[in-house]
């Protein structure tokens, strides 16, 4: 995500205050600020994209998964799938959110690439420096020289 704020701004002091603003953005729509079901409808496209939410939910499964706990009284949660079912990730497989980031991080990667194809700086063309003044003979030898983009005429002078 970094890479691709820097491609689309046109300044560093910009991604620097453009990028914090989107890993906040990011970090409330993650799921464990803001539930999925309530989130208005427009912003409904932000956890799904968000790189933090996918990662919270494959480090989730990893450690909860097949796990069993100690339980003292009958409404303590007994295994790993009863903690990852509190959290709605129950049936979940580590699997998809590897797919999901992948995804992700392929999107951003081709957006920067994209963006800094699209950016890129243009140079004018060199031309070979004009030749010294009073060097007559050494003008007649560049004459000779066939120049770039010059039509192959015995009148055709260098673009200098």
């Amino acid at each position: 995500m970094g890479l691709t704020v820097g491609a689309m701004v046109p300044t560093t002091e910009a991604a620097m205050a453009l990028g914090p603003s989107l890993m906040t953005v990011f970090i409330v729509f993650g799921g464990s600020y803001i539930n999925a079901d309530n989130t208005p409808v427009i912003f409904q496209w932000i956890p799904r994209v968000s790189l933090i939410k996918w990662a919270f939910q494959g480090l989730c499964i990893n450690e909860f998964k097949d796990l069993q706990f100690e339980h003292q009284h009958s409404f303590d949660l007994q295994n790993g799938e009863q903690a990852l079912e509190r959290i709605f990730l129950g049936g979940r497989r580590i699997r998809e959110t590897v797919i999901a980031e992948s995804r992700i991080l392929l999107l951003f990667y081709l957006t920067t690439y994209l963006l800094l194809k699209k950016n890129r700086p243009k140079y004018q063309t060199l031309l070979p420096p004009p030749p010294p003044l009073g060097t007559s003979e050494r003008w007649s030898k560049l004459e000779d020289i066939e120049w770039e983009g010059a039509k192959k005429s015995p009148t055709t002078k260098p673009p200098f």
